[in-house]
């Protein structure tokens, strides 16, 4: 609550001084409110959040400017100077971010939505179409004040308002509707904080595509009676790590799904083993290029028999020994974060011979 009044109060301080005293004392009064409420938040957290205090500043000092410039030049354009005013705050919201703003409020409502980034994202698209139609009633306001005496200048103040917020209104089921068809039988998968915790869901699609948002997924090794580690190799056709030979068992967990269900579901899907026990050996963090993924590590022995049941998932299967695994080490025969494992001592931790 205390970070949201960091970001109101300046402004609330500002409009009460300025009406007062003036513009520049205004600023000056925003600029030692912002000050004290962040002094209260780092004595309260511990920590001076610079970041805040400048985009504090910045917002006060950018809607300050305008208010008082407008006020100068115009001083019976009150339309204009309000929509101007709130086209500065919605791009600054948009800038600094709408969970800076709104979190609070938002996670008084329902706890924790705004860890969710898919909804921040989502957040984050309507304010800068609000953005977008705010400067467009801006421009509107602005001709009426050119032009005060036309007919189109008396229209644009009785009903401009009202037309760009239904427009808005409009962009935004429109927006909801294609998004929707989009994703529309598409897999959602739970997205993660570092420290485990799920926190809402997205489309699948969304988290490989550089979001680097953290989703779960679940890896099965899988080790022969004679000591040899089974490995499957990836299709080409794969978007990441095409033609490499992989864990034996790899695949995301669907929003919803318990975790030994996905290992088992993924365990049939890829090679055809539905009767096996499984530990948890390790988790970590993945991240790459396009993905950052929380990796839920099994170990279970088996011979056999293996039968993928989607043939495009896998290419080949086959067992590898120690020394065939360290040989492939480095040399892009095998997928990155296999290698990540091997070089932290799988071969070891997992007995292979």
């Amino acid at each position: 609550m205390i970070r949201i009044l960091s970001f109101l109060l300046p402004l609330v301080a500002y409009f009460i001084a300025e009406q007062l005293w003036g513009g520049l004392v205004g600023l000056l009064t925003s600029f030692a409110i912002t000050l004290i409420v962040n002094g209260i938040v780092w004595l309260k957290e511990g920590k001076f959040y610079i970041g805040d205090v400048v985009s504090d500043f910045l917002f006060v000092l950018v809607f300050g400017l305008v208010d008082i410039v407008v006020e100068n030049i115009a001083p019976n354009a009150e339309t204009l100077a309000t929509s101007i005013a709130l086209t500065a705050i919605l791009a600054i919201t948009v800038a600094v971010g709408p969970k800076r703003v709104l979190g609070g409020m938002i996670d008084k409502v329902r706890p924790g939505l705004t860890k969710n980034p898919y909804f921040l994202s989502l957040m984050r698209g309507s304010f800068f179409r609000m953005t977008l139609w705010s400067a467009f009633a801006t421009c509107l306001f602005l001709f009426a004040f050119l032009y005060d005496d036309s007919a189109a200048s008396a229209w644009i103040e009785q009903y401009a308002l009202i037309v760009v917020l239904v427009s808005y209104l409009a962009t935004e089921i429109l927006f909801s509707r294609v998004k929707k068809s989009k994703f529309k039988g598409v897999e959602w998968v739970p997205l993660m904080t570092p420290d485990g915790t799920v926190v809402g869901g997205s489309p699948r699609p969304l988290v490989h595509d550089g979001s680097h948002w953290l989703h779960p997924v679940v890896h099965l090794h899988v080790v022969s009676s004679d000591g040899k580690l089974l490995l499957q190799l990836r299709p080409q056709t794969k978007k990441i790590q095409p033609g490499k030979w992989d864990t034996a068992v790899g695949g995301h967990i669907a929003l919803g799904e318990q975790l030994t269900d996905a290992l088992k579901r993924e365990t049939a899907e890829e090679i055809g083993l539905t009767n096996f026990n499984a530990r948890l050996v390790r988790k970590y963090i993945w991240h790459c290029d396009v993905e950052d993924e929380y990796v839920f590590v099994f170990h279970t022995s088996s011979d056999g028999p293996f039968n993928p049941k989607n043939q495009g998932e896998v290419d080949e299967l086959r067992f590898w020994s120690a020394q065939e695994l360290s040989d492939a080490i480095g040399k892009g025969i095998l997928t990155h974060n296999l290698e990540k494992e091997l070089n932290e001592g799988l071969i070891q931790e997992l007995q292979i011979k």
